[in-house]
């Protein structure tokens, strides 16, 4: 295989990746949003639940439960939220988009001379490069990656070699 060939072809696993891997910062940002928001609007319902219980007296049993009820859902989501990390895996995500978004750059660029004119040294520092933020990346869900894989003519490898 040329050396345009090989270029060609990791430019398109370039874009694939790239592609996947913002749309999993978009989902996890979408998660953390649907947790988060929630947690916010119960916590403040509850805080000013309380103050308006204790303000008021006496309230109805079904009040003091309704209160601890979403008090216990705000904690529940919160735990949530935390324990799945929703925000870190979307940052982990955008990071490794815009890794791999310079590397297809780099590579569009050498796509652009001609094939004498490609150093080999930069093709070993780019699949170098690669390397790296492969290992460093978040794994990707196999529909998201088959969701951007699918916006590519040539036929999806698998993700797995992630």
């Amino acid at each position: 295989m040329s050396q345009l060939q090989t270029l060609q072809d990791w430019h398109g696993s370039l874009c694939r990746m790239h592609n996947a891997h913002t749309r999993c910062a978009t989902l996890y940002d979408r998660r953390n949003l649907l947790l988060g928001v929630p947690v916010v609007g119960l916590s403040t319902i509850v805080g000013t639940s309380i103050f308006a219980t204790l303000a008021s007296g006496q309230q109805p049993i079904w009040i003091r439960v309704l209160i601890a009820l979403l008090s216990i859902g705000a904690a529940m989501l919160a735990s949530l939220q935390t324990f799945l990390r929703y925000s870190e895996l979307s940052q982990k995500h955008k990071a490794a988009a815009v890794q791999y978004g310079a590397l297809r750059r780099e590579i569009e660029e050498l796509l652009t001379l001609s094939e004498d004119s490609i150093d080999r040294d930069v093709v070993k520092s780019i699949r170098a490069r690669w390397d790296s933020v492969e290992q460093e990346s978040p794994s990707i869900p196999q529909r998201i990656y088959d969701l951007a894989a699918s916006e590519y003519r040539s036929k999806p490898t698998n993700r797995h070699s992630h």
